[in-house]
């Protein structure tokens, strides 16, 4: 039996994975795509992802740029209470089934088609407050 501590992923790991994640798909790029541009296996992106790995910054700098990202993009909303801002639902957003469908149908209507849509899903969202008129 070992005596080595378990320890927990630290909250910034658990955030970057979960961003890298969610540009990883928004991009369209499989675990295997990005573990091999990297130079590492796709297992290692899956314990990147969940935080159990911490990613260096050589390879944290190189996924941004095949991301096509800015390095910061990983550290919004870190300053923030966790769930708190836009870095945490796009993360929620992509890691649904159906987000990348739904991302490629929507840039492509019309702004009215686009308002109609987003309050389609806000009334059926359990406990969404209705939308201020403007």
């Amino acid at each position: 039996m070992s005596d080595a501590p378990v320890t927990t992923p630290h909250p910034t790991d658990l955030h970057v994975g979960k961003l890298i994640r969610a540009y990883r798909l928004a991009a369209g790029i499989s675990q295997e795509a990005l573990g091999e541009s990297l130079g590492v296996s796709f297992q290692q992106i899956q314990k990147y992802e969940r935080g159990m790995n911490r990613i260096s910054a050589s390879k944290l700098f190189e996924a941004t740029r095949l991301l096509q990202i800015p390095p910061g993009a990983l550290f919004e909303g870190l300053e923030t209470d966790p769930g708190d801002g836009f870095a945490e639902h796009f993360a929620a957003f992509f890691a649904t089934p159906y987000a990348t469908r739904l991302a490629g149908v929507f840039t492509k209507l019309e702004p009215r088609q686009q308002r109609a849509l987003t309050e389609l899903a806000e009334s059926m969202a359990p406990g969404q407050a209705a939308p201020v008129q403007g």
